[in-house]
Formats: C-alpha cells, structure tokens, sequence
C-alpha cells in the first residue's frame, strides 16, 4: 500500500504525458543538501515534519555487492528517482531525524537521508519499533 503512494506521487506528472519516464526526485524536489535547513526542507516538501536537528549523523559504505538487503533497499530508492548502485563502494552520510508527524503512529519513527557531495541520493521513512516495523520511501503515506 505505502509503495503504491510512492509510485502514484511520482507518476503525478508523467500521467500527463503517457510516453514520458517517471520522473526522479531530483527533477521535482532541490536534492542539494549542503546544510540541516535544506535537509528538513526537503523532508518537509514531504509533508514530514521532523526534529530540528538530526538524532544521528554516521558515515555508511554502500557495499560494492549488493546482497538480498541492499537490493530490496535500492527498489525502495529506484521506486523514488535514486539509484544506489552508482555509489557502489562510496563513503556516504546518513542524517537521521525523528519524524513527529507519522499518521497513527508517534513515536519511533525516522527519517534517514543519504547524501554524497551535498546531495541526497537516497533513504527512507522507517518505524525503529520492532513490533510494527516498516520501511518505504518519502511519500507521505495518504493511508
């Protein structure tokens, strides 16, 4: 259900033009992130509403072989526009945020940005509670 929001947000432009590809993130939303401001606004043109400040900044490898995990974690990204396998082997930050606006659910939920040389490539919105746990891209979940 969630994968499908993503796929009809990104496909709100190409319908005006069946023979058009969908269109990438990077042609809808500013993806140059040099600072926290341009992150949370572009978390924000989202619908997300997030915590002022990332809860944690680490330093990730995109591995340079994709197992079972990062190639069902890249169609999340290829759903949205992005594609991990370019930065096979790349050093890359993920910021992660608190998500305080998460329909229904308040609590344990995240926003993880990947970005290379200032720019977002990819991440996710994410519940870190076990129980009710998911994953899925950055459209705002219309339910």
């Amino acid at each position: 259900m969630i994968t499908v929001c993503a796929i009809r947000f990104l496909k709100k432009d190409a319908a005006k033009d069946p023979a058009s590809p969908l269109p990438s993130i990077s042609q809808t939303h500013d993806i140059h992130a040099p600072d926290n401001t341009s992150r949370i606004t572009f978390l924000n043109n989202f619908g997300w509403k997030v915590s002022k400040e990332p809860i944690e900044v680490v330093q990730v490898v995109i591995p340079e072989t994709f197992g079972d995990v990062y190639q069902n974690y890249n169609a999340i990204q290829t759903e949205q526009g992005f594609d991990l396998s370019k930065f096979k082997g790349k050093q890359v930050t993920r910021s992660t945020y608190s998500v305080l606006n998460y329909p229904e659910q308040k609590e344990y939920i995240r926003a993880n940005l990947l970005i290379y040389n200032d720019e977002i490539i990819g991440g996710d919105i994410c519940s870190v509670y076990a129980k009710n746990g998911f994953m899925h891209g950055f459209a705002f979940p219309t339910k």
